[in-house]
């Protein structure tokens, strides 16, 4: 576990997200079930979803720059969260949890909330 005197960085959330997906894609390719304890009647959509919200994280923590890599880092969490299911949003909830850090320390939740609804309510 990390020392929680040292705030944690979004690249650090990244990285942890990115693990804990290749650790569960592989377990579940390798049972060719979902996880014990895992509500999922498609283990392969689950490995499809998990492979979707990871997919952009590796080029943000790639970045030599530190300031970058934090800037793209936030980013990418910001827009994985836009675009995210309740099941994704759910497991990124949990994985960072796991831990005791929340998606709210990286990026502003309530912000893009605030932003996604006011979109739905400008739809024609």
């Amino acid at each position: 576990m990390c020392d929680m005197s040292q705030k944690r960085s979004a690249a650090w959330a990244l990285a942890t997200l990115l693990g804990a997906a290749v650790l569960e894609i592989r377990t579940m390719a390798s049972m060719r079930s979902a996880l014990p304890g895992v509500k999922c009647d498609d283990y392969i959509g689950r490995i499809g979803m998990l492979a979707e919200i990871n997919h952009q994280f590796s080029p943000a923590l790639g970045l030599s720059d530190e300031r970058l890599r934090e800037d793209t880092a936030v980013r990418a969490l910001e827009w994985q969260w836009q675009v995210a299911s309740a099941e994704a949003r759910a497991w990124i909830t949990a994985v960072l949890g796991r831990d005791g850090s929340s998606v709210a320390e990286f990026i502003d939740v309530e912000r893009i909330e605030r932003e996604m609804a006011r979109m739905q309510n400008e739809k024609p």
